[in-house]
């Protein structure tokens, strides 16, 4: 023990933390676990890669699982590729497969591009779960910026840029259409409609998966006092896929608050047995201090929402600048309590300490009725600039120990030697019946410079039906021959740490007792 300016350095074996604690009640205690860090599995040693056939493509933009879309096998995922012209428009996607024995397929069974109007088809990629019940897995596809025919002026219409959703259904064949069954374009000139898309579960209770669209760029054009308010759509699932109108229509009620920018199904946190959803605005204002915080709201499921004064929750991210609410996700259950929990980013957070701009990344748990107001854990970057919590993501369960993971990302990290550049990293904390842990335990970094590695992340799904989830990584800028393509890395299930070393980590800040 080391008593320094009235502060108490506790350096002890336990869990390996340093406890800087204090008798001030209002000084914050930092908790920085020492001894043992997982050392970086870099991406060329990933189980699954796939690197773009088109240069410049941003292929790895956006990725994710989309369940089992064949019913052959186990989970598939899809990859985005905004920049990418060889599927005829702007913008691609591919769908990868799990074939009978545990693996991804290394060629796309199937690809799309966005036609015609596309400009960033692809720009982002989610899930939808079974939208029509027809017992296969469906997938939704944006393109914030695809062109449609608005009236951008009154009584002037042009063809514009207006943000655009897609949901393609799977089969038994997997010999998907190139045609979506359902599509809806924005209504706003530069609204971003479909800047992020998401299934939603079953908000309705009817059966019938949903899906969430935000537009961080919404404005009411009845108000123009408002601009830039941002909203929310949520399209209820039917026999035919999702309503051709949207069933919610959440708009920001603030200027300049970007609603919509992140959306996730959230699950059953309120406790009714209705899924609900997370919705983050990471400009709005908190009204309390009139500083440009973010916030983060949860809409309970069960009847529409119509505007943010409806959210049964909200948090604001407690630092100007630091655009709270960027990323949201539902991320299960990590302290295997039963209650749903979710996780919030922050990726501009500045360390309060110098200021230096290092991303932060919060989770808040469940509590049966709904969603705990302070964060249950917590973790910033420990380098500045690193982009840490540019992305994060449920990561399922990837170590096998029954308890929900998460996995974040930072594009731009320095790891693991500062000299080799910018090679990006993606980091994932594992569940316990104490809460996501306060380290990392599995880390991965990209082999190559200023490749973007962790620009996106996400659970690959579960393969092989064992019941152990992998990751999937995207880095848009990843390169061949001096060229950049654009490649997506998978890691399969179980996820053990690799070789661990001594290091400090992250500091952890907790409020003193």
């Amino acid at each position: 023990m080391v008593l320094l300016a009235g502060l108490v350095l506790v350096l002890g074996p336990g869990r390996d933390f340093a406890c800087l604690a204090s008798d001030d009640a209002d000084i914050q205690r930092v908790q920085s676990p020492l001894a043992l860090e997982a050392d970086f599995v870099p991406a060329d040693t990933a189980d699954w890669q796939s690197v773009a056939a088109e240069e410049h493509s941003s292929y790895g933009y956006s990725v994710a699982t989309v369940g089992n879309v064949d019913n052959h096998g186990g989970d598939d995922v899809l990859v985005g590729a905004p920049k990418d012209d060889s599927q005829g428009g702007g913008g691609a996607v591919y769908l990868f497969l799990s074939d009978i024995w545990g693996d991804l397929e290394t060629t796309a069974a199937w690809a799309v591009g966005g036609g015609d109007d596309a400009v960033n088809f692809g720009s982002s990629v989610a899930g939808a779960g079974n939208v029509n019940d027809d017992d296969f897995d469906d997938f939704i596809v944006a393109d914030e910026d695809y062109k449609a025919y608005l009236e951008v002026r009154p009584g002037e219409w042009n063809w514009t840029q207006a943000g655009g959703a897609f949901v393609y259904t799977g089969n038994t064949e997997a010999e998907l259409s190139e045609v979506p069954i359902w599509s809806y374009t924005g209504e706003v000139q530069t609204g971003k409609f479909a800047c992020a898309v998401a299934g939603a579960g079953d908000l309705n209770d009817d059966g019938f998966d949903d899906i969430v669209v935000g537009a961080r760029l919404y404005t009411d054009r009845t108000d123009d006092t408002e601009n830039g308010e941002g909203a929310v759509y949520v399209f209820y699932g039917s026999a035919e896929g999702p309503n051709t109108e949207p069933n919610w229509l959440i708009d920001g009620d603030q200027a300049g608050a970007a609603l919509g920018t992140a959306v996730s199904a959230a699950g059953d946190v309120s406790g009714d047995g209705i899924d609900d959803l997370i919705v983050g605005a990471p400009k709005y204002v908190n009204p309390e201090t009139g500083l440009r915080e973010g916030a983060v709201f949860v809409f309970r499921g069960g009847s529409p929402s119509a505007s943010v004064v409806d959210a049964a929750w909200v948090v604001y991210g407690g630092q100007e600048g630091a655009e709270f609410g960027s990323r949201v996700a539902g991320v299960g259950d990590v302290n295997g309590d039963g209650f749903r929990d979710v996780l919030v980013s922050a990726p501009l957070y500045r360390r309060p300490s110098d200021g230096a701009l290092v991303g932060a990344v919060f989770a808040y748990c469940g509590n049966g009725a709904g969603l705990d107001s302070n964060p249950c854990w917590s973790v910033h970057g420990d380098q500045p600039g690193g982009g840490f919590g540019a992305s994060i993501g449920a990561a399922g369960n990837v170590n096998g120990d029954l308890y929900d993971d998460v996995i974040i990302g930072a594009p731009t990290y320095e790891e693991p030697d500062p000299e080799t550049g910018f090679l990006g990293a993606a980091f994932i904390y594992f569940g316990s019946d104490e809460g996501l842990s306060l380290w990392a335990g599995w880390k991965a970094s990209g082999d190559k410079n200023r490749t973007d590695f962790g620009f996106s992340v996400g659970s690959a799904g579960d393969f092989d039906g064992d019941g152990v989830d992998g990751v999937i990584i995207g880095a848009p800028k990843y390169f061949r021959l001096g060229t950049a393509y654009g490649a997506a890395f998978a890691f399969y299930g179980p996820l053990e740490p690799a070789p661990l070393y001594r290091s400090s980590l992250p500091v952890i800040l907790r409020n003193s007792d």
